[in-house]
């Protein structure tokens, strides 16, 4: 697994799920996300909660502040 420390960007989750899935170009960026959580690990030590890791999710819900 991977440990992630700190929160990361969604672009750099949408890039690994669209690298992984090159030929479903329409696929929805919310199925992508957990195929690039899944891929890099960070969900193999401790569930990876999206709302508290990815930092746009964190600022839609205001939790930074």
């Amino acid at each position: 697994g991977s440990e992630l420390v700190g929160m990361i960007p969604r672009r750099a989750l949408l890039d690994v799920g669209r690298k992984l899935h090159p030929a479903d170009g329409d696929l929805p960026e919310d199925a992508l996300i957990p195929e690039a959580i899944a891929y890099l690990g960070l969900d193999a030590l401790k569930p990876f909660e999206p709302t508290e890791r990815i930092l746009e999710h964190a600022l839609d819900c205001g939790d930074l502040i």
